[in-house]
């Protein structure tokens, strides 16, 4: 299947369940909340499609609630057909090259990582 861009309503986008890492209005978020008011949402959002006919998010929950939060309507996002491990590992890998990460929650998506990643792998 071909990726595309496509523009999801953010009340279609549901939280990736146990996600590790907080949203936290710090700077970085004031930043990318300027950046989405005047220029829109440059970057698409990851998510999947869910069994109920709505999406999982799997990068981008920043941009999400920045979005819900000025009342934007739609967030351009690139719909990955994946297993729940793979979208585990999709999720803290795209959330790692943040700048600012707790301990505590990067030891959280390390784990919830190693876990699907050992799933994956056939026992020997």
């Amino acid at each position: 299947m071909k990726e595309e861009v496509i523009e999801i309503d953010v009340k279609d986008i549901k939280k990736f369940p146990n996600h590790p890492f907080k949203i936290t209005n710090d700077l970085n978020y004031e930043e990318l909340r300027n950046s989405i008011m005047e220029s829109g949402v440059l970057v698409p959002a990851i998510v999947r499609k869910r069994d109920d006919g709505k999406y999982e998010m799997l990068s981008g929950h920043r941009r999400m609630q920045i979005c819900k939060e000025q009342g934007i309507k739609k967030i351009p996002c690139i719909v990955k057909n994946i297993s729940d491990e793979e979208a585990i590992v999709l999720m803290v890998d795209s959330n790692l090259q943040r700048e600012k990460i707790l301990p505590s929650e990067k030891a959280m998506a390390y784990k919830m990582k190693y876990d699907a990643i050992k799933s994956m792998t056939p026992s020997v």
